[in-house]
C-alpha cells in the first residue's frame, strides 16, 4: 500500500511539473535530479548550461557546479525561516548570458522539519520568447500580421529588420506598428516589447491557449 501511495504521488508530481512551461527539475540535497519535465529534458539536450550525471545536476564549469550543489545542500539544510526566502543563482555561460536558476524546498507530506527535496526552476534570457507572447498578441486583438511584427520585434530586431523579415516594406510594418501601439495603448516600440515580455505565459510543451 504504502508504494502504491508513492507510486500515485509521483504520478502527480510529475504530470504537474510537466504542465509548468520553465524547465523544472525536483533534486535531492545531493543534487541529483529525481524527476525532470519535459521542458527539463528537453533543455538538458539542448546543452545551453546544465548537464545531468550520477553525480548530479552539473553547471557549465567545475566551480559553477559546486555553486550550484554547494545553494541546494545549504537550502536542504537550512531551518524554515530562511526557506521563505528564494534562493538565486546565476551561472555563467560562455557566449551566452548567465542562466539563472531559482530554488525552493519541496514541503514534506509528513510535515517534517528537514527537507530532503528542492525544486530548481530554469530562467535562460537567451530563451526564445516568441512563442510565450502568442497569448498576449492574441488578448490585445492583434491581427495575425501585427502578431508577426510584434514577436519579431520581441527578439530585439529595429523595425527594418523585422519587415525584411517578413518579406513586406518597411512602410507597411511600420502601417502595422501604428495599429498595435493603438490596441496595446503603448507609444515607443521598447515600451511595447517590455509590455510584450511582461505578459508572456509560460506553457507546457505543445500547449495552446485561447483568449476569451
Amino acid at each position: 500500500l504504502e508504494r502504491e501511495l508513492f507510486d500515485r504521488r509521483r504520478a502527480h508530481l510529475q504530470h504537474a511539473l510537466d504542465e509548468a512551461g520553465a524547465p523544472t527539475f525536483v533534486l535531492d540535497c545531493a543534487g541529483r535530479v529525481a524527476l525532470a519535465n519535459r521542458s527539463g529534458r528537453a533543455f538538458l539536450d539542448a546543452d545551453r548550461g546544465l548537464k545531468s550525471d550520477n553525480s548530479g545536476l552539473s553547471g557549465p564549469s567545475l566551480a559553477e557546479t559546486l555553486r550550484l550543489r554547494t545553494a541546494v545542500q545549504h537550502l536542504c539544510s537550512s531551518d524554515r525561516a530562511d526557506r521563505a526566502i528564494t534562493p538565486t543563482i546565476a551561472l555563467v555561460r560562455k557566449g551566452m548570458r548567465p542562466l539563472l536558476i531559482t530554488l525552493e524546498v519541496l514541503d514534506r507530506h509528513d510535515g517534517g522539519a528537514a527537507a530532503d527535496r528542492v525544486v530548481a526552476r530554469i530562467f535562460d534570457p537567451d530563451q526564445d520568447f516568441t512563442s510565450l507572447i502568442t497569448p498576449a498578441c492574441d488578448y490585445y486583438g492583434l491581427s495575425p500580421s501585427e502578431a508577426r511584427l510584434t514577436r519579431w520585434l520581441t527578439t530585439g530586431r529595429t523595425l527594418a529588420d523585422a519587415a525584411a523579415a517578413m518579406k513586406v516594406r518597411e512602410h507597411t510594418a511600420r502601417s502595422y506598428l501604428k495599429q498595435i501601439f493603438l490596441k496595446t495603448e503603448t507609444n515607443r516600440q521598447a515600451e511595447l516589447v517590455a509590455l510584450m515580455l511582461r505578459s508572456a505565459v509560460r506553457l507546457a510543451p505543445g500547449r495552446r491557449t485561447q483568449v476569451y
